[in-house]
């Protein structure tokens, strides 16, 4: 099944479960079934750099962020439950739910929003040391820490008062947009082309510079317990996450092998 979403164009946002796909792109968000067709859409703003989404761990609302706005959704009628706009205008917003804790992202600062009303908890300002820009939010297995990549950092925050934890240039990356994701207690940071792992101390334990493999628009995910795929300029490159002073290579689909050592 390959489906465009009408009169869109750019970068789209995924959630799926129970059997239903929904989908943001371009300031739109879309309910489609496994067929491919279209059951629902809304219009949530015009346009948007992007539209990014997440589900309600209970599958009840869905949570936008779209061009410094953040709002929750009825997820079966995409009925308006709240709607808030972020500090110092526009840009990418990321959205993360756990246990009815909803973060957003946004323009250098991370809020924390009460689910149900969204109402700002708390919020963390990153911008007066990392530059009012894009940000990426993971949570850790024991859900603890909030890790956070933003303009060639790596940070680390609690999850319930967004204290923080340590707050990492990432050697070499420049002011560049910093992916992140976790896998149990690990923070795995990419930019620039480039890959960290970072301790619970917010110091550099693994890194891979992904030489030959370009340096734009670096994604990460864990596969399985050991495996961090990374997506950089339109290649896929599997990493393949050792003990130090062991063998530590890649093979997963690509013809050369990539080497990262960590704790």
């Amino acid at each position: 099944m390959v489906h465009a979403a009408p009169q869109t164009d750019g970068d789209v946002s995924l959630v799926v479960s129970s059997g239903i796909i929904y989908a943001g792109c371009a300031g739109r968000i879309f309910c489609l079934n496994f067929s491919g067709d279209i059951t629902l859409t809304r219009g949530f703003l015009s346009g948007g750099p992007e539209t990014r989404i997440a589900l309600h761990h209970l599958c009840t609302l869905l949570f936008v962020g779209v061009d410094g706005y953040a709002a929750a959704l009825d997820a079966r009628g995409f009925g308006i439950v709240w709607f808030e706009k972020m500090q110092d205008g526009s840009g990418p917003t990321c959205v993360l739910e756990s246990r009815d804790k909803v973060y957003v992202g946004c323009n250098g600062r991370v809020y924390r929003f009460d689910y149900a009303n969204g109402t700002v908890k708390k919020t963390a300002d990153l911008g007066t040391t990392t530059g009012y820009r894009e940000v990426h939010l993971a949570l850790d297995k024991d859900l603890k820490c909030l890790f956070v990549g933003t303009h060639g950092y790596g940070a680390c925050l609690g999850v319930e008062f967004l204290e923080r934890k340590y707050l990492k240039s990432l050697p070499g990356s420049g002011h560049s947009v910093t992916h992140v994701t976790a896998k149990g207690d690990k923070a795995f940071f990419a930019n620039n082309g480039r890959v960290f792992q970072l301790d619970a101390n917010g110091d550099v334990v693994g890194r891979n510079d992904l030489d030959g493999y370009g340096n734009v628009g670096i994604s990460l995910a864990m596969l399985g317990a050991d495996r961090l795929i990374v997506g950089p300029d339109g290649y896929c490159v599997g990493i393949l996450l050792l003990k130090p002073g062991t063998e530590c290579y890649v093979t997963i689909g690509l013809p050369q092998d990539m080497r990262l050592c960590v704790s």
